[in-house]
């Protein structure tokens, strides 16, 4: 079975479409943020976003794969 390229290329930019314009405003507003931030509320907020993530991490350790893994047992 062959795929055709254009039908595969496509596929992949649609499946894609959300990473490329997650990836066009994050570099579109990096420089106004810098811009308009100071530098050391600029800090204070990415260790606020580095604290929230680990404890984000943290709380879930693994409960969705947990759920995943044993919800076939329970039904």
């Amino acid at each position: 079975m062959e795929i055709d390229a254009q039908l595969l290329l496509r596929k992949y930019i649609s499946f894609s479409l959300g990473t490329w314009l997650n990836v066009a405003v994050a570099f579109f507003t990096t420089p106004i943020t810098t811009w308009l931030i100071s530098p050391g509320d600029f800090g204070r907020a990415a260790m606020f976003s580095t604290v929230y993530s680990i404890a984000h991490l943290v709380s879930l350790f693994g409960t969705t794969n947990a759920f995943l893994r044993f919800y076939p047992q329970r039904t």
